[in-house]
C-alpha cells in the first residue's frame, strides 16, 4: 500500500486541489482506496481526488492497498501528483513524490534423501523429506503431501514424530505452515520390509504453498534385495 499526503504550504488558498496517480501494473496486483475517501476514486488503472480548496496548511490524504501474488515480485514503483488551479508554474517544483515498495518472493526446495539405496528383505527402509525456503519472502501456508508407497510388506510411520505431519490412507501430509528466509520443514519415514517386498521401493514428495509455485521431489528408488537359498545333501557313499 501507499499513504499519500497533499499538504498546502500557503499562505494562500489553494484552489480545485487535484492529485493524479497511474498506479503500478505489476502482475498480481488490484488496487483501491481503503478507507473510502470523498472525491477519490480508481478508474481504468488512474486514481483521481479531487480535493477541493484547501486552505493555509490543510492536509488531504488517501491510502490505496492492493494485494500481490508469487508474480509481484520485485521493485514496485509509483509517482503521484498534485496540482492546484491557481498554482503558478514557479512554484510546482514538489507537486509530485515517488517511492517504491519491494515485494520480496518465496522460493520453495524439495529433497527426498533415502536412508539406504540398497537393503536387504527385513531391514528397514527410510527417507527423509526436506522442503526449504530459499528466497527472500516468507513462504505462506506450505504443505508437504506423500502418497506412500504400497508394496508388499510395507507399513510407514513418521521417527521421530513431527508437530502437525501425519499419516492417513497411506497418505504422509504436513498441516499448512509459514516458513521464514532459510527455513525448512524435514520429516523422516520409515518402514519394515520382509520377503514380499523384494524389488524396487519408488517414493515421490510435493509440496505447495499459497504464494510460491507447487513443486515435487524427484522419483527416489530404494531396492530391497531377497535371499536366494539353495540345498545340497550328498551321502558319503552311495552303496
Amino acid at each position: 500500500g501507499f499513504t499519500m499526503v497533499v499538504t498546502n504550504n500557503g499562505p494562500g488558498v489553494a484552489k480545485g486541489v487535484t492529485l493524479t496517480d497511474t498506479l503500478p501494473t505489476t502482475t498480481g496486483l488490484s488496487w483501491s482506496i481503503s478507507p473510502a475517501v470523498p472525491g477519490c476514486s480508481i478508474t481504468a488503472g488512474v486514481l483521481n481526488c479531487s480535493f477541493g480548496d484547501m486552505a493555509d496548511k490543510a492536509t488531504a490524504s488517501v491510502h490505496i492497498i492492493s494485494t500481490t501474488t508469487s508474480a509481484s515480485c520485485g521493485d514496485i514503483p509509483n509517482t503521484v501528483r498534485v496540482a492546484a488551479t491557481n498554482e503558478p508554474s514557479s512554484k510546482t517544483e514538489n507537486n509530485s513524490a515517488t517511492t517504491k515498495t519491494t515485494v520480496n518472493c518465496a522460493s520453495l526446495t524439495i529433497t527426498k534423501v533415502a536412508d539406504q539405496g540398497t537393503v536387504s528383505a527385513g531391514d528397514q527402509i527410510g527417507y527423509t523429506i526436506t522442503v526449504t525456503n530459499t528466497g527472500t519472502g516468507i513462504a505462506r501456508a506450505v504443505t508437504l503431501t506423500d502418497t506412500l508407497p504400497t508394496n508388499a510388506g510395507l507399513s510407514w510411520t513418521i521417527s521421530p514424530a513431527v508437530q502437525g505431519c501425519s499419516i492417513a490412507a497411506g497418505v504422509l501430509s504436513c498441516t499448512p505452515r509459514d516458513l521464514a528466509t532459510g527455513g525448512s520443514l524435514s520429516v523422516h519415514i520409515v518402514s519394515p520390509t520382509t520377503a514380499a517386498t523384494c524389488g524396487t521401493v519408488n517414493n515421490q514428495a510435493s509440496y505447495s504453498a499459497t504464494n510460491a509455485p507447487s513443486g515435487s521431489s524427484p522419483i527416489v528408488p530404494i531396492v530391497v534385495n531377497c535371499p536366494k537359498l539353495s540345498i545340497t545333501k550328498v551321502a558319503d557313499q552311495g552303496v
